[in-house]
């Protein structure tokens, strides 16, 4: 009977009215707004803050820069020389009382000698020689040097100067060097402050503190923090980040690099920059909470005609994932009545694909069963002109004369004859096996002798090749419960897979071993070994290991195969081993021991 049609709402419909009531449009409108507003807001802070940087260095560079002109002045005076440094030395000493940016003036020659020292009495004795990097670097390349923190080595404190080389005759006579005041500088980095509660510091090449606004005589000499040696590490020249002051504040800092390589930060805390951003933001969440729960309310009502729609897609889903009939529903959505419509089409869909996936596994084990049937008959219509080629050949043996090449003829069809029966049997075995036809004669079986017979058998081939064996067989042989037959054929099949992959003057190695957990023989060859991804399917049917562009190994790809299922017949497994492409190949055959008992009585 067919379903009456009714009225639907759309879906659509629903969930617009749905975000209209909770007003969530407008509230995510409002968040939008103020993260705009928020992050404009930290953006001006950013550009602010780094410009007040740039402003700080710019006059550090100014007061340092009239330092050095101030040292370059009096490296021309004529009283610097050796017969006026008692009178230079006067002076320095009157000028130094004066000058709050300086609190000594040395002059030292090339070789590092004080020649007068103003803190001192003057001496026409060098007092001591000195060994700073920044004089060094003054001589070297004949201008002024701003150093980094240095200690003294007459009063063991921490200083940091400035130096000037001194010309004579146009050449370096000595260097002129004055030690700046931290304190002169700490208290000029402060009187740059633009804003309360802001530090301000200036570090040295080495990330040390040269001067602070803050306690700069306690942190006078000691290391950066990391995160702004890490800062500054990342971007040198200038930038903003936040970061950790000495005081264990979080700052939005901002850093410039100065010419002579020392750099000023200036940091405001992060409270002060977003605490009036935080007011806003929170008298806006507040409304909209109250906003947002009054939409809730209003939104359940609705919300619930979808959820008892989406639970019975969620009871048909179900019973279509099972493969149970999908049962008719109707809603007064749109969408989810045309949902189920789709949800029992589906089912009917389902239904067909799976009686069309029957039938096609049928076909497919028919076919199985018909190749099965193929392959008993090939073989067997293979082995009935086998019998008598073979005993006309031998008739031909005896008969021939001492031609050489004619038995050597004769030999070679002997040979290939016996290897075409082999194969054969090995496809007729297979086959067997498939439609479960092979019944084992198991018995106790010592395996050491049917490996010794094995290795026998298979002599005269690996002689033909020009192939070395060894055998390898513990002191008491283990025993099997096996069909001596079947092993024999195992064992030699893999004896003419490793002489068939391996070069002429190759060696062939069989070892047996007792795990105690069973028996494993192994048969290793130096052949063309098997690359990785051959390792998993060799032993499948008409599976052969790919040797380039060079098939003279030939074969139906069945040796193998046939292994592992008589193995498999026994109770054992066998695996595949190999170090890669021409490093040869090892095949292991693992089989369960004969109980004690049973052995004992063989």
């Amino acid at each position: 009977m067919p379903m009456r049609a009714s009225r639907t709402v759309s879906l659509q419909t629903l969930l617009v009215t749905l975000s209209a009531l909770a007003t969530l449009p407008l509230l995510a409108f409002a968040l939008w707004l103020l993260q705009l507003v928020w992050q404009n807001g930290r953006a001006e802070a950013r550009r602010d803050l780094q410009q007040v940087a740039a402003t700080l260095a710019v006059a550090l560079d100014r007061e340092i820069a009239g330092s050095i002109r101030e040292l370059q002045r009096l490296a021309e005076f004529p009283t610097l020389g050796p017969d006026g440094f008692a009178e230079f030395h006067a002076y320095a000493r009157t000028l130094i009382s004066r000058n709050d940016g300086w609190d000594n003036i040395v002059v030292t020659d090339l070789q590092g000698d004080v020649l007068l020292n103003a803190a001192l009495p003057f001496s026409p004795t060098p007092p001591l020689r000195v060994d700073v990097d920044h004089l060094k670097e003054a001589i070297r390349s004949g201008r002024p040097v701003v150093s980094d923190i240095f200690t003294s080595r007459r009063t063991g404190e921490r200083a940091i100067g400035v130096a000037v080389p001194v010309f004579r005759d146009g050449a370096v006579r000595w260097v002129l060097s004055a030690r700046l005041g931290p304190d002169v500088l700490s208290s000029f980095v402060g009187e740059q402050l633009y804003r309360e509660g802001a530090v301000a510091s200036v570090v040295d090449r080495q990330m040390r503190i040269v001067a602070r606004s803050r306690d700069a005589a306690r942190l006078f000499g000691q290391a950066a923090t990391e995160d702004l040696q890490a800062a500054l590490r990342a971007s040198p020249a200038r930038g903003v980040d936040r970061l950790t002051t000495l005081d264990g504040v979080t700052v939005l800092a901002a850093w410039q690099q100065l010419p002579s390589g020392w750099t000023v930060t200036i940091g405001v805390p992060a409270g002060v920059l977003d605490s009036a951003l935080r007011r806003s933001l929170g008298v806006l969440l507040a409304f909209g909470l109250v906003v947002l729960a009054v939409g809730a309310g209003a939104s359940v009502l609705l919300g619930r005609s979808i959820s008892r729609a989406v639970e019975s897609v969620a009871l048909d889903a179900r019973a279509l994932a099972a493969g149970a009939p999908v049962t008719a529903r109707r809603s007064p959505v749109t969408q989810v009545a045309t949902l189920f419509e789709s949800l029992r089409e589906a089912s009917r869909v389902q239904r067909d694909k799976e009686l069309e996936r029957e039938r096609a596994v049928a076909a497919l084990r028919e076919a199985d069963r018909r190749k099965d049937e193929f392959l008993a008959m090939l073989a067997h219509e293979l082995r009935n002109p086998l019998a008598p080629l073979r005993n006309a050949i031998a008739v031909l043996a005896r008969t021939l004369a001492a031609d050489v090449t004619q038995r050597r003829a004769v030999a070679m069809a002997d040979r290939q004859v016996r290897q075409l029966t082999r194969l054969v049997d090995d496809l007729l075995d297979v086959s067997r096996i498939t439609q479960g036809k092979i019944a084992l004669d198991r018995r106790p079986l010592a395996v050491s002798d049917a490996v010794t017979e094995a290795v026998e058998a298979i002599r005269p081939v690996l002689e033909q090749r020009n192939q070395r064996i060894a055998l390898r067989l513990p002191p008491s042989s283990p025993i099997v419960a096996a069909d001596s037959l079947r092993l024999a054929q195992v064992l030699e099949n893999l004896l003419s897979n490793a002489s068939k992959y391996t070069d002429p003057g190759g060696f062939v190695e069989v070892s047996v071993a007792d795990t105690g957990e069973g028996v494993e023989i192994r048969v290793r060859d130096t052949g063309i070994g098997l690359p990785p991804e051959q390792l998993d399917r060799v032993f499948d049917l008409f599976t052969q290991v790919e040797s380039g562009s060079d098939r003279a190994q030939g074969g139906l790809g069945i040796g193998l195969s046939l292994v592992r299922n008589l193995v498999a017949l026994h109770g054992g497994q066998v695996s595949a081993h190999s170090d890669g492409p021409g490093r040869g190949a090892c095949f292991v055959v693992r089989l369960p021991v004969e109980p004690a008992g049973v052995a004992a009585e063989a």
